[in-house]
């Protein structure tokens, strides 16, 4: 996985100058002009945690934007085999950290509804 991403990490900085169209100033050349500074978060698998500013990760200032998705599927897979490896050899253990992280998950969610002033509405 990672040699094809840092393939097209490489392609996207050298897409730069092939590039003509009605979409290529809004995202081709913001695209391209991330990659050469920020092509390492995509190696890392943490593209979607930074760059960090105004309190989330700016789109513009990422390299491959659409890579978010597999750096969070790739922490949430360490995570769960984390979760499964501590509860295969302590299953208490194992059990009570699931249950407070599926609580810490629903507080925040809450949290984050109550002080954003989210108004939840069925069509």
């Amino acid at each position: 996985m990672i040699p094809v991403l840092m393939i097209q990490a490489w392609a996207m900085s050298a897409y730069l100058n092939q590039g003509a169209g009605p979409l290529w100033n809004i995202m081709g050349v913001r695209v391209a002009n991330q990659c050469p500074k920020y092509w390492w978060t995509n190696a890392l698998f943490i593209s979607n945690v930074y760059p960090w500013s105004n309190n989330y990760v700016d789109a513009d200032t990422i390299c491959l934007p659409w890579f978010w998705y597999i750096s969070n599927e790739v922490q949430f897979f360490f995570l769960g085999l984390g979760l499964i490896l501590v509860y295969r050899k302590y299953p208490r253990i194992g059990m009570g950290l699931l249950w407070c992280l599926s609580f810490i998950g629903i507080l925040t969610c809450f949290l984050l509804a109550y002080f954003d002033k989210t108004v939840v509405s069925l069509p």
